[in-house]
């Protein structure tokens, strides 16, 4: 597969109420591209026609460069996920949450195990697997955090970070730190951004809270992020607007 010459992509959660039809999904795909983007992760969509999204992907030219995902869709469904990957084109599944089972200091143990599992299997398939980090797992047990433990003990063959910065942040932890710590184990990096209102996270546009983004994407391109995957769980504004604004801070920063 031939990726653009960008580095930021959309996660598509972000715009998950227009994406509801793949008749929705091919119109929101042609105003990505018009705002810039040229390439996005996946997050569900299941229900769609594999070959019918890649049909809309291939008319707007925007590349799908890997998906968020539930454990199950590597155990229960793993065909059905293999066989979107290969459609679409890309080589990347990324976990993007961990049931409550797993929070506890036997249950990292098990996640630990059931991550290297599927990143081993998705490895004989010439796939490979990332994790997706919340504010949780930045909980202790035994002294470390859960994201400590899950990178010292699954082989980094089988799993790399997706370090998602606000929650990196939020969790206590200063994202370039982060980053500098896991260099060299990155394919992607979320950008999100956060402000404090009235003693409360409120997610907002890039550039409008308070990272500086311009130092975080020269760290993670020196770590050796290839994406900068711009994302929103919850827009105050219309989501299209939102991550217009978001690319657009990130080009005025001279990223490309």
């Amino acid at each position: 597969m031939k990726l653009p010459n960008t580095n930021i992509a959309l996660q598509l959660y972000t715009m998950r109420d227009h994406t509801k039809t793949i008749e929705d999904f091919d119109k929101t795909m042609a105003r990505l591209k018009e705002i810039g983007y040229q390439a996005i992760e996946l997050a569900g969509l299941w229900e769609f026609d594999d070959n019918a999204m890649k049909a809309s992907l291939d008319k707007h030219g925007i590349t799908v460069i890997s998906t968020h995902l539930g454990l199950d869709n590597l155990t229960k469904s793993y065909d059905r996920t293999l066989a979107r990957m290969k459609t679409l084109g890309f080589e990347h599944a990324v976990v993007a949450w961990s049931a409550a089972e797993y929070r506890t200091a036997d249950g990292v143990k098990k996640l630990c195990a059931d991550l290297e599992a599927a990143g081993k299997r998705l490895a004989a398939d010439g796939m490979k697997l990332g994790y997706h980090n919340h504010k949780f797992e930045f909980e202790k047990f035994n002294g470390k955090t859960m994201l400590e433990t899950m990178y010292a003990t699954v082989d980094k063959k089988y799993l790399y970070p997706q370090p998602d910065l606000c929650w990196v942040q939020n969790g206590g932890m200063n994202p370039i730190d982060f980053i500098n710590a896991y260099k060299g184990r990155f394919y992607t990096v979320h950008f999100k951004e956060y402000t404090i209102k009235a003693d409360q996270v409120t997610l907002c546009e890039l550039g409008q809270g308070m990272f500086n983004w311009k130092a975080i994407a020269d760290a993670a391109k020196k770590a050796g992020a290839r994406w900068l995957v711009v994302e929103q769980d919850k827009c105050e504004v219309d989501a299209f607007q939102s991550v217009k604004m978001s690319y657009d801070h990130l080009r005025s920063l001279g990223i490309k």
